[in-house]
């Protein structure tokens, strides 16, 4: 028996086809049982002993790393199952659900782990991003906390400077009191 493995994309649970929604019903999605796309492909595409076997791998759909990778690992896993059984199979993605594909085989690549069953992958709209971590923690900070950061340093290189001033003048805030007091009042 043939298979074909379907993997969705980002947001994908809150496509809605406009048409069907007027009627009240939601039409399947591409992914799902009874969608356009499976009965196109099964009137279009022979399975050698003439069975076809649809599945879907569903994930959150967030946009987010760690949830593509966690789809990622049960693809694999789903891809060495059917390895083990050796039937062929071939899987479709759209979108970042193409992404969660080619981690898979990346996977499977790492542990040197041959893919025979495996006819083809498709990907359709993937982007497809190298995704490696920063070497420094700034880079990785989104904008509200950077620019929270450039400000703290802000603050601390004027209290600096200002503690160096003070120092230069003779002021010293540990050893006077009367500093102390200007410098708690100044601040």
């Amino acid at each position: 028996m043939a298979r074909i493995i379907s993997v969705h994309g980002t947001f994908a649970q809150w496509e809605i086809d406009p048409a069907s929604a007027l009627e009240g019903e939601p039409a399947p999605q591409w992914w799902e049982a009874n969608s356009d796309f499976r009965k196109d492909v099964a009137t279009f595409v022979e399975a050698s002993d003439g069975e076809l076997a649809f599945e879907a791998l569903e994930w959150t759909s967030e946009n987010s790393v760690q949830d593509r990778r966690e789809a990622a690992r049960r693809l694999y896993a789903r891809m060495m199952e059917l390895e083990g059984d050796g039937d062929p199979y071939c899987v479709v993605g759209h979108s970042h659900g193409g992404t969660i594909i080619a981690s898979a085989l990346m996977q499977a690549a790492s542990k040197k782990q041959s893919l025979p069953g495996l006819r083809r992958w498709i990907s359709v709209g993937t982007p497809f991003l190298d995704m490696k971590p920063e070497k420094f923690l700034f880079s990785r900070l989104p904008l509200v906390l950077k620019a929270a950061f450039v400000a703290s340093m802000m603050l601390f290189v004027m209290f600096a400077i200002a503690s160096a001033a003070d120092i230069y003048d003779g002021i010293m805030p540990w050893r006077d009191n009367e500093a102390l007091t200007w410098f708690a009042v100044s601040l």
